[in-house]
Order: C-alpha cells, then sequence, then structure tokens
C-alpha cells in the first residue's frame, strides 16, 4: 500500500478547508478513507493546524478539536523524537533535490 506524509500546509489546506487546496487534499483523503493509501502526519503538524486554524481562520477550540479527531480515524500520526532525527541524518536515502 502506498504510504503518503502530509505537510503541515496541506493538513491544514484540509482541516481549514481552504478554498484553493480544498478539493485536491480532498481527493487525498478519500483514498486514505477508502483504504487505497495509508496517511500520514507528523505530531506537531496538529499543534502547528490547530494554532493557525484558531488565529488565521477563526474556529473555536472545540471545533478544532472535533475536526482533528475527524481526521484522526484514517490517518497515522508520525512522532519525531531524537532518534528519528539522528536515523534521518545517517539514512542512505538519498535527499530529493528542488
Amino acid at each position: 500500500m502506498i504510504k503518503v506524509f502530509l505537510d503541515t500546509n496541506v493538513l491544514v489546506d484540509y482541516l481549514a478547508e481552504r478554498e484553493k487546496f480544498f478539493a485536491d487534499v480532498l481527493l487525498i483523503v478519500s483514498l486514505a478513507i477508502d483504504k487505497k493509501i495509508k496517511l500520514y502526519v507528523a505530531s506537531m503538524s496538529f499543534a502547528t493546524a490547530s494554532y493557525l486554524m484558531e488565529k488565521h481562520y477563526k474556529n473555536d477550540a472545540s471545533t478544532i478539536k472535533l475536526t482533528i479527531a475527524k481526521f484522526l480515524k484514517y490517518a497515522n500520526v508520525t512522532v519525531v523524537n531524537r532518534l528519528t532525527i539522528e536515523e534521518s541524518i545517517t539514512s542512505l536515502i538519498p535527499q530529493l533535490s528542488a
């Protein structure tokens, strides 16, 4: 199964339903709901998304919590800790260039 990592911006696109990007990310999330892909999001992305949803999109805390709770039903949360960073530094996987 294909694993898809959503960065913070894409997470915010989905959770805040940002008009310009929502249709695209909805397609990705729909694939996860249908179990055609596995979604992954970094744990820190939820803190950033929550902040942005409250400050820039004027969502209240209970709406933010409910939205994230629904999303977590079909997404996996990655944990980044010291070991994760050390492993990435020594990884043999080549970095993508822009």
